[in-house]
């Protein structure tokens, strides 16, 4: 019986080899893209250094307050103002699509988008196909796939009878099928937790971020709900002194990284803060005041949530390089070119395949 499956094409092993060929072919142009644009973007700070010096021009300082106050008059639909960090001394201010960044003193510097400098078309790339939010969507369903490409490989690949030692052989000096074959899988099971890292956070993310949610709702100590529209709309804004004094004073050791304005009379003001310790750059925590009274209506201090929280949290960091510095960033891009290898070593190992099929049909 189970020679005659084998014959007939329905083993476990020939069916997971074909869904895995198949998976490759369906996913495997979208990933090239993913891994070239994400490795792109682990060093998009020195990067966008180097193609815009300005941005590291020394200048004197303005309080934030002050800035946001000259914001409001310069660039009223302003929507988000990230704050300047000891590597980053500049304000970036986010409008639509566009991102705005403001010297220290309040000057502006440039202005960046997806149609007029090449890192930001490589950002709306990676995050979203150049899609939009449909981008991320397809982003999710190609995460998965991608999770079974890998699990489908580890499958065919893991050793049984041999030793991990002849499965990791490179037989490069046979040529032909043997090599891209043995190259192709002992890279995969090299690379494979970093792999399976990458996808699995980059899965995390995609969907619009569900499946993290999906994560933290097990969590009985959970992150508040976020306040969506004001009990009644405000007509005036309180001094931004006031609301950033009222906001920081909420988790007094947190530092203040995002101020993200009201979309509307009835909408809150909402203040990132990043505590100490904490992986994600901006921080995943803050509060959300009311821009007329400066009253509290939600707070959010991570510190005080469940493990499965506290795991989604670190998806973003993981994925994009932003913990465990230089050292982390370049295991990162090394899986990024074992992962590249390994889409090269398939095409090879593929058309030597399809060489010698064709060899032994056209042979008497």
């Amino acid at each position: 019986m189970t020679a005659k499956r084998r014959r007939s094409g329905f083993s476990s092993r020939t069916i997971s080899q074909r869904l895995h060929r198949w998976l490759g072919w369906s996913v495997g142009m979208v990933l090239l893209i993913l891994v070239i644009s994400g490795t792109i973007l682990l060093w998009k700070n020195p990067l966008l250094h180097i193609q815009y010096p300005q941005l590291l021009t020394p200048t004197s300082t303005l309080p934030t307050a002050d800035f946001l106050a000259h914001l409001d008059q310069q660039l009223p639909d302003w929507r988000t103002v990230r704050l300047p960090e000891p590597d980053q001394p500049y304000y970036l201010v986010y409008r639509g699509e566009q991102k705005w960044y403001y010297a220290l003193d309040g000057q502006w510097l440039l202005t960046r988008d997806t149609d007029t400098d090449w890192l930001a078309f490589t950002e709306s790339l990676h995050h979203h196909l150049l899609l939009g939010e449909f981008g991320d969507t397809v982003l999710g369903f190609v995460s998965i796939g991608s999770l079974l490409l890998l699990l489908l490989g580890l499958y065919q690949s893991w050793p049984r009878a041999q030793r991990w030692s002849q499965m990791l052989q490179w037989r490069w000096q046979q040529g032909g099928i043997a090599r891209w074959y043995t190259s192709h899988r002992s890279t995969g099971l090299i690379f494979s937790l970093l792999l399976g890292l990458t996808v699995v956070t980059g899965l995390m993310l995609s969907f619009h971020g569900v499946p993290a949610r999906w994560l933290a709702s097990v969590d009985s100590k959970q992150a508040p709900a976020p306040i969506s529209t004001l009990s009644s709309p405000t007509e005036s804004m309180l001094p931004w002194a006031t609301l950033l004094a009222a906001g920081t004073q909420a988790i007094p050791d947190a530092r203040l990284t995002m101020v993200s304005r009201p979309a509307g009379p009835d909408k809150p003001l909402t203040l990132r803060l990043q505590v100490p310790d904490e992986w994600h750059p901006n921080g995943r925590g803050g509060v959300q005041l009311h821009p007329g009274s400066g009253e509290v209506l939600s707070l959010y201090d991570v510190r005080t949530v469940g493990p499965a929280t506290r795991l989604a949290n670190t998806m973003y960091p993981l994925h994009a390089g932003k913990v465990g510095g230089l050292g982390y960033q370049i295991v990162l891009a090394l899986s990024s070119i074992g992962s590249l290898f390994l889409a090269w070593s398939a095409l090879r190992l593929w058309r030597k395949r399809r060489q010698r099929s064709l060899e032994c049909s056209l042979s008497p």
